[in-house]
């Protein structure tokens, strides 16, 4: 853990000013010799965004990887990096305390906080027995802890069950969140999931609603006749992000349904934009 913390301080004071700095140098000083060690923590998780901002890490960093997976940190914040650093200092110094600390300071935490608790969940020790406040952000009215737990992280994917793992992935279409952000949904997509996906676009459609283009990724896998029939249609949608996700979905898919060879071929010989068309050359190049 010291390795990842020493490599989160670093990324944080990359962007930092040294005034801000010297004040995540003092409070992880603080919390080193702390005699009172969740008092302390919850005081310094409280200022963190305060007093480091809410400037980007950027891409310059690789991602920290967990016993679970990598877990990327360019799109986090300096002010919810420095809570994570705090947390995992305070987790090195006290391992066996790891739920109660974190659980503590999730319940005293406003949103912003939650969310870093949540987008951190994979780093920590004994990351399984904190699955209650991953499932808790996932079933709240709030895109940012929504978010915090659905997209870019490992611990959806290593933790939940199918069911808990499909909940997730329906809400966040429902919110219209990026689904091909979901870490691992191509290794934890299951024909239930694809069900429900289905059934999802056949509401959207009799409501005459707009369906979220990154359904396929989720509702190719296991389709049933009718779900191919889906896809196949928005491979030709004007919408250009329904044909990259519908031909990304297709291409994945090609072992399972090798008959929709054809209709990738003709859409590159037709199609203009480049993204979908790089997706189409995978295909044709296979």
């Amino acid at each position: 853990m010291t390795e990842m913390l020493n490599s989160l301080v670093s990324a944080i004071g990359d962007v930092c000013s040294d005034q801000q700095n010297d004040w995540l140098r003092e409070a992880l000083t603080k919390l080193e010799n702390s005699k009172a060690l969740a008092t302390d923590l919850g005081r310094c998780s409280t200022q963190a965004r305060r007093q480091l901002g809410r400037q980007p890490l950027g891409v310059r960093y690789s991602p920290l990887i967990s016993s679970v997976g990598p877990v990327a940190i360019d799109h986090w914040e300096s002010g919810d990096a420095g809570r994570i650093a705090m947390i995992l200092l305070c987790l090195q110094r006290e391992p066996e305390q790891a739920e109660t600390l974190v659980t503590s300071l999730f319940r005293q935490g406003d949103e912003s906080e939650r969310a870093a608790i949540v987008r951190g969940l994979a780093l920590f020790p004994s990351a399984d027995r904190l699955k209650s406040l991953a499932l808790e952000a996932g079933r709240a009215n709030s895109l940012v802890l929504v978010s915090s737990i659905a997209l870019l992280n490992p611990y959806p994917a290593a933790y939940y069950s199918d069911r808990e793992f499909n909940q997730m992935v329906l809400k966040a279409l429902f919110v219209r969140l990026n689904a091909d952000l979901i870490y691992g949904l191509g290794q934890r997509v299951n024909s239930e999931l694809s069900r429900m996906c289905e059934d999802y676009v056949d509401e959207l459609l009799a409501a005459d609603r707009d369906v979220p283009p990154e359904i396929w990724m989720a509702l190719l896998p296991y389709a049933s006749v009718k779900g191919v029939e889906f896809v196949s249609r928005y491979l030709d949608d004007p919408n250009p992000l329904h044909r990259y996700y519908s031909a990304k979905a297709m291409v994945q898919s090609l072992k399972r349904f090798p008959e929709l060879r054809a209709a990738l071929d003709q859409r590159f010989s037709l199609e203009t934009d480049e993204h979908v068309r790089e997706v189409l050359g995978a295909a044709a190049g296979g």
